[in-house]
């Protein structure tokens, strides 16, 4: 086995497929990412940001479990890569924070030119003008922000005061919410979110039952507000 040089060299760019003791290669996170842009365009996964600078990657588990050529393996390797480094690296490509794109315990110089080519090349697959401009409203919005959604289908078939209600459907959603603060410490919050000490109990919700008679008039709201925004 070549022995290796104890002569010091100046560091470049970490070599495509090369391991570092933080991250896996890079052309693994690179595959990665071009997947990641790709099933997204496709709807198989759905972009959710939230504040303080969290990314939430949300996978359609029907759609990714019959991927054409995705084995089990290459499901559970993609997978592991979109929850470490492409999320961290979203985040901070996002918040632009060098000590939450190298986390706390990062000291190896190695592992910064790594950890800053992996926001480099995150930011250039992923970060539409979209996604940047949504990041920015989120975090400088003087009002409260959506945090997330969650819904259920529901059917109701009997009331104690009204009695039979001839099996009422209806859907009961819930939107998540928080109100943003100054910009430093939305920053200071996402990296404790890294570290895992960031508590989101100042999140609120909000839970409405809506008929479907409603979901529609909704619906036909929304679509007046996107023509206005597109107008």
């Amino acid at each position: 086995m070549p022995q290796r040089s104890t002569k010091k060299q100046k560091s470049k760019e970490p070599a495509k497929g090369k391991k570092s003791d933080f991250f896996p290669p890079m052309k693994d996170i690179n595959e990665a990412l071009k997947n990641c842009r790709r099933l997204m365009d496709d709807g198989v996964i759905i972009l959710e940001l939230r504040v303080p600078f969290t990314v939430i990657f949300r996978i359609d588990e029907e759609k990714f479990k019959n991927l054409e050529g995705w084995s089990d393996k290459k499901q559970s390797k993609f997978r592991k890569i979109l929850s470490e480094e492409i999320t961290i690296g979203m985040q901070s490509a996002l918040s632009d924070s060098p000590f939450m794109r190298y986390g706390p315990f990062m000291e190896s110089d190695q592992a910064r030119k790594q950890a800053d080519l992996i926001v480099e090349k995150t930011r250039e697959v992923l970060i539409s003008n979209e996604i940047e401009s949504l990041s920015r409203l989120k975090h400088s919005s003087k009002n409260k922000v959506l945090q997330s959604l969650q819904w259920e289908v529901n059917l109701k078939e009997r009331d104690r005061q009204l009695g039979h209600l001839k099996d009422a459907r209806y859907v009961t959603i819930c939107f998540w919410y928080t109100q943003p603060t100054s910009g430093i410490e939305d920053t200071f919050q996402g990296i404790l979110r890294l570290t895992g000490l960031f508590d989101s109990s100042s999140d609120q919700s909000l839970t409405l039952d809506l008929h479907p008679y409603e979901i529609k008039l909704l619906i036909e709201d929304l679509s007046k507000i996107m023509k206005s925004l597109e107008g």
